[in-house]
């Protein structure tokens, strides 16, 4: 037999014991030490489920991506052929975004909101635009 199904059959047999017990405890209303017997055997199903299932590094059903996820298309503006930065917020949760443009030395070239392109922010994902200043430096 493959060590493989070790697990499964050991999980198996241990449920039906659970059942048991609790259809015991059920039946004699409440006995402390059938309790504490469910209470050891649940968590041995639980303990073993997890150890069997294992982490593969993939991702699970209750795995969620943060929210206010921005997405940039173009990461290097060129001044000279748009002034135009266009993006998405992906989960959006709130209503107020704003940006900060600095050079490399830290010095403030323009902040401001960010305006979704349809006006309103009332999806969950949102395109936006920025407009800067024509007067910078490319870059």
């Amino acid at each position: 037999m493959k060590k493989e199904l070790y697990i499964p059959l050991i999980l198996i047999g241990l449920s039906v014991v659970f059942v048991v017990v609790s259809f015991l405890l059920w039946l004699l209303r409440g006995n402390d030490s059938l309790l504490k017997k469910k209470l050891r055997i649940g968590a041995l199903i639980l303990l073993l489920s997890g150890t069997a299932v294992g982490y593969s590094g993939c991702w699970s059903c209750y795995f969620t991506l943060p929210d206010n996820r921005f997405v940039v298309e173009d990461h290097t503006l060129d001044i000279s052929v748009t002034n135009k930065i266009t993006g998405q917020i992906h989960h959006r949760a709130g209503e107020d975004f704003w940006y900060l443009i600095r050079e490399r030395n830290g010095d403030e070239i323009q902040r401001g909101m960010v305006e979704p392109l349809d006006g309103a922010y009332d999806e969950s994902d949102e395109e936006f635009e920025i407009l800067v200043r024509i007067d910078i430096a490319t870059g």
